[in-house]
């Protein structure tokens, strides 16, 4: 398990009617959309690539779209670098960026530009996007080295992750393996994801993960997400950070409301 992302999203699971489904409206509880979560999930893969196996993290920290540029010219258009095409979600927001730029590219702009134009982008929906998931805007960049600790509390964001969502009218699960490199439309990506509530759902705590022909590795998410903390040694444990959003918010005193401030803030000063 070396990726924040890169297991949970490659499980084929049942479809169901998708009549009961509607995502029109969301419900009281606090939740963000697929888009936001796409735009999310990109940012903590531009901040962190963390080998568990070697103990080392390959990414630079910096929320400079590295993860989406810095793996080869042809890879820009699928979402970068290979963490980006495991979740639908994600990948439709990191493809979207990675066309945008190479459209503009093919239109005269220099690839300086072009980066530079698309990394502004990226920082005007992360804005939106943060403010939507923790109830509080960007914090002013400042300088320092990501830590391990704000790894983990940026790992919460898992409690939002829907085990259903609405895909060409109908209900499958975003780790069903036919989703792989499959995108949603700007329709699609306004479905709600589960509320803020301090509890994965259930689909996360038994992924099969097949690894062809026939081996089958069962991975529970949430245990992967606790077994980060024991590993890396970090300052609070992660059923710490998950008491603290059972009332639904990230509490502008809250431990992980703190660290993930200071991340983004980190992330921000390019």
């Amino acid at each position: 398990m070396r990726t924040l992302f890169a297991l949970f999203f490659i499980l084929a699971l049942p479809l169901h009617s998708a009549m009961a489904y509607s995502y029109s409206s969301y419900s009281d509880d606090k939740t963000i959309s697929l888009y936001d979560l796409g735009v999310l999930q990109l940012a903590a893969h531009d901040l962190f690539f963390v080998d568990r196996d070697a103990e080392i993290d390959n990414e630079n920290g910096l929320l400079d779209l590295s993860t989406l540029f810095d793996y080869g010219e042809e890879a820009i258009a699928i979402g970068g670098e290979f963490r980006n095409r495991e979740n639908i979600m994600l990948f439709s927001v990191a493809s979207a960026y990675g066309k945008s730029y190479n459209r503009l590219v093919s239109r005269g702009v220099s690839e300086e530009r072009a980066r530079a134009y698309t990394v502004r982008r990226f920082h005007a929906d992360l804005s939106t996007s943060y403010r939507r998931a923790f109830g509080h805007s960007l914090p002013r960049p400042k300088s320092g080295d990501v830590t391990k600790t704000e790894n983990l509390a940026l790992r919460t964001i898992h409690d939002y992750l829907p085990g259903e969502i609405v895909r060409r009218g109908e209900i499958v699960s975003p780790i069903d393996n036919d989703l792989h490199d499959k995108t949603l439309s700007r329709s699609e990506m306004k479905q709600p994801s589960d509320p803020l509530d301090g509890e994965f759902h259930p689909v996360f705590l038994d992924i099969h993960v097949v690894i062809p022909p026939d081996i089958v590795i069962i991975v529970n998410l949430l245990e992967a997400d606790s077994n980060f903390s024991d590993q890396f040694d970090t300052d609070f444990s992660f059923e710490h950070f998950l008491s603290e959003l059972e009332d639904g918010e990230y509490d502008k005193n809250d431990d992980v409301m703190k660290l993930i401030e200071s991340l983004f803030a980190k992330g921000l000063n390019i």
